[in-house]
């Protein structure tokens, strides 16, 4: 059987009904339950359902990335935006910007572990270049400059701009469209 018709199946057979006693048995279904999810997510198959199936399809999506025992919260974040442009696109604009909020949350939480890891480096560097076994404060400089060259720090950079920029369309559209301006017409 292919994994396509695990997905579309919706996994009938459900591994869980098998009375195995067996703690391997029940984490090789959790990780394949995991799999299937995260396969079902990449294909994109959000996009081909109805607005409201597809949300509960993403919010179920970011709540698996997010209580991962390492969270994915470059994968949540995308969730997080896919939801706020659904909701967008319906006028739902407090709940889009809610989600595009998230979505930036998730993107700084990307700049944080890829800022972290530059740091790590940059200190690894200077150790191997001293040979001392406590290295010299790394400048605001030497960072922003390592940071500068990551490909993964303009990714989330871009992301979270990109993010931004949809939030306060969402809040703009909620304050100017939204239920309190309704008295108005």
């Amino acid at each position: 059987m292919k994994m396509r018709d695990i997905i579309t199946e919706g996994m009938k057979r459900d591994l869980e009904q098998e009375e195995n006693s067996s703690r391997e048995i029940g984490n090789l279904y959790e990780v394949f339950r995991q799999l299937i999810k995260t396969k079902k997510f990449e294909n994109n198959d959000f996009k081909d359902k109805e607005d409201a199936l597809a949300v509960i399809d993403l919010a179920e999506a970011c709540n698996m990335f997010i209580e991962e025992e390492t969270p994915n919260y470059k994968a949540a974040g995308i969730c997080f935006n896919n939801i706020g442009s659904i909701q967008y696109k319906t006028g739902k604009y407090d709940q889009a910007a809610e989600n595009f909020g998230r979505a930036i949350k998730a993107a700084n939480s990307c700049l944080e572990v890829v800022k972290d890891e530059k740091i790590r480096e940059l200190k690894n560097k200077q150790v191997l270049r001293s040979h001392r076994s406590k290295p010299k404060k790394i400048t605001k400089q030497e960072l922003e400059q390592a940071l500068m060259e990551d490909k993964d720090w303009n990714y989330y950079k871009k992301a979270e701009a990109h993010r931004t920029y949809l939030y306060a369309m969402s809040m703009y559209k909620h304050l100017r469209y939204g239920k309190r301006n309704s008295n108005l017409v």
